[in-house]
């Protein structure tokens, strides 16, 4: 019995048959990822699992330094390596800066 893969923003629900890494799952559909290594140590993969963490196979050693490097919250993971073994929903938007690197706002008084 498969389980089901919902990828956010887009909401696209896919029917997954065996585990399979987030990014073969989606690229399979037609869905867009930026990706570059592929192994889980470039970081340019990233995406926040909003439900169903328990069924997302836990990091590697190379993915958690990646993570850790990223400074990454406890929901995201790269998705080139993320494997989901379950129901799961995924928010694959790009995240434009690392947590707490955004740009800075800047005021002035006059």
């Amino acid at each position: 019995m498969g389980f089901v893969v919902r990828f956010l923003p887009e909401g696209k629900a896919i029917e997954v048959e065996k585990p399979s890494t987030l990014l073969e799952i989606a690229l399979h559909h037609g869905l867009i990822i930026s990706f570059g290594c592929g192994v889980g140590q470039c970081g340019t993969d990233l995406v926040t699992i909003v439900e169903g963490m328990p069924h997302i196979l836990p990091p590697t050693p190379s993915e958690q330094e990646t993570l850790a490097h990223l400074r990454a919250g406890p929901d995201e993971r790269l998705a080139c390596v993320a494997t989901a073994t379950g129901d799961v929903t995924v928010d694959i938007s790009p995240r434009l800066f690392p947590r707490g690197t955004g740009p800075e706002v800047v005021t002035t008084d006059h």
